[in-house]
Parts: C-alpha cells; sequence; structure tokens
C-alpha cells in the first residue's frame, strides 16, 4: 500500500506578488489613516475628538459608502464591460 500523500498544487508566482501587493497596499492604507488623526491634532490643532470624529466621517464615510450611494462605479464597470467584449450594449454615464 502506497500511504504518499498526493502533491498539493502550487500557487504561480503572479499569485503570491498579487498577494503580497494587496496587503502592503492595505498596509500603507491603515498607515495613512492613523497618520491623518496625529496630523490632524498635532499640526491643525483640532481637538483629539474632532480630529478623529473628521478622519472617520471623511474616510471611512465617504471613502467606503459615498461611491455605493451614487453608483458610479457600478455605470462605469457596465461601460468598461461593455468596451472590453465589444457587446454593443454600452451603457452611457448620466450627464450632469
Amino acid at each position: 500500500m502506497d500511504d504518499a500523500l498526493p502533491a498539493k498544487p502550487r500557487f504561480p508566482g503572479t499569485f503570491w506578488t498579487a498577494n503580497t501587493i494587496e496587503l502592503l497596499e492595505r498596509a500603507a492604507y491603515y498607515a495613512m489613516a492613523s497618520i491623518m488623526v496625529i496630523y490632524l491634532h498635532e499640526n491643525l490643532g483640532m481637538s483629539p475628538s474632532t480630529s478623529t470624529l473628521l478622519n472617520g466621517t471623511v474616510l471611512w464615510g465617504l471613502v467606503y459608502f459615498l461611491p455605493g450611494d451614487l453608483g458610479a462605479s457600478n455605470r462605469l464597470y457596465r461601460v468598461a464591460l461593455a468596451e472590453l467584449t465589444k457587446t454593443g450594449t454600452t451603457t452611457q454615464p448620466r450627464s450632469s
């Protein structure tokens, strides 16, 4: 009887490169978010509670929730996808 386990599939180098870049990007983003509160407090003279509130509402509120509310990313995604596939079903974004 052969008790050897089957070989695990190996991930390609591009997988590790993409994941490493993603982790570094996330680390840079959260480092910037932390440093922003310190900058607002020490350099601009805001109180700690005001700088934290401003950072929380602008950085987290607008960055995460505003794109979904506007729907811009969804429309742009459909336009880009239609252009890439050339199906002729492009949806033009609404003009302001």
